[in-house]
């Protein structure tokens, strides 16, 4: 296993730690779980700034599983770190499970997950609750509904009140009862939501910048960016005409780029799109090109003792999105 940690994969860890599932960035970086850890931890990134762990969701399943199943497994099912399972669990005073020994499914087995409770199964087959649970999620299959037939009256409760009371009213799984709603596009009961802490820097931009930008700085998700944003009647942020592009000839390439140091790279790209635009390259203009936060990216392009380094793929998805237009951020 490697032990020195380039600028690049510094920059990658930086970039994807607790926004990628852990598997990915183990494969991304060629590094175990227990290093890549250990070097977040050194530089900073084990805070809960990025994921709160109270504003991700999780579902009843995944709620059961905590304390049954290994931590790190029900972080693969979830595809979130151990940490964020860890934290989720301690919040709950949920002790940790001891893991156990695997025990192949077969066919026979696997077919009768979803046909009946998972206790219930469980008790059957003579494996544990969360055995069962977590081998129906790997699989995508749904937990057993003995209400699948909803009536009028049923869905006429939707959204009265908490998902969590209609539940407890019709003796169903809070589960299916979101489902139902988001299927019938009934919003849900103030008590349903989780309430959020809404600072002032993001307030102050809803509408101004794209709520996927705003979600992706804020740890939440864009829908919910979005449903407070149609609470306070601002509509959603629209894109001016793109800029006119200057002729390929005119625009700097790759290879003349690729190795100039950072601030020098922000100068080159600058000039170019000066010329194309006849407006400054600022970094909020930049953000809202290559959709990074102006914060990591002034991190990144401003000279100094606390500039960051920026990983090579990150510097080409910034290239193509002010020299070409490109802006689907996905350097990885």
């Amino acid at each position: 296993m490697k032990a020195t940690w380039t600028p690049d994969e510094i920059a990658l860890l930086r970039q994807h730690y607790r926004r990628m599932p852990a598997e990915k960035l183990q494969a991304l970086l060629q590094r175990s779980a227990p290093a890549i850890r250990a070097k977040a931890n050194s530089l900073g990134l084990s805070g809960d700034r990025h994921r709160p762990v109270s504003q991700i969701e999780w579902t009843d399943d995944e709620l059961a599983l905590l304390g049954k199943v290994p931590d790190a497994e029900l972080g693969k099912l979830k595809g979130v770190s151990l940490d964020v399972v860890r934290r989720k669990r301690v919040s709950l005073n949920i002790p940790a499970t001891v893991p156990v020994v695997w025990h192949q499914w077969t066919d026979e087995e696997a077919a009768q997950l979803g046909t009946m409770p998972d206790a219930s199964l469980g008790k059957k087959l003579g494996r544990s609750l969360g055995a069962v649970r977590a081998q129906r999620l790997r699989l995508g299959i749904p937990a057993f509904a003995p209400h699948t037939k909803w009536t009028p009256e049923m869905d006429a409760l939707l959204g009265k009140s908490s998902d969590k009371t209609v539940a407890h009213k019709l003796n169903v799984s809070l589960d299916l009862v979101r489902q139902r709603r988001s299927r019938l596009g009934i919003p849900a009961h103030p008590e349903s939501q989780t309430a959020i802490h809404w600072p002032a820097s993001i307030l102050e931009r809803l509408g101004a910048v794209k709520d996927s930008v705003l979600a992706r700085e804020a740890g939440i998700p864009a829908r919910t960016i979005t449903r407070k944003r149609k609470q306070l009647g601002i509509p959603r942020y629209r894109t001016s005409k793109k800029p006119r592009l200057a002729p390929a000839s005119a625009r700097p390439e790759w290879r003349t780029v690729m190795d100039l140091s950072q601030p020098d790279f922000y100068r080159a790209i600058s000039a170019h799109h000066l010329a194309a635009t006849g407006q400054p390259l600022t970094y909020a203009a930049l953000s809202e090109l290559c959709l990074w936060p102006a914060s990591r990216l002034q991190e990144w392009l401003t000279f100094g003792s606390n500039q960051q380094p920026m990983a090579l793929p990150v510097r080409h998805h910034i290239w193509l999105a002010v020299c070409h237009g490109i802006t689907a951020r996905d350097p990885s």
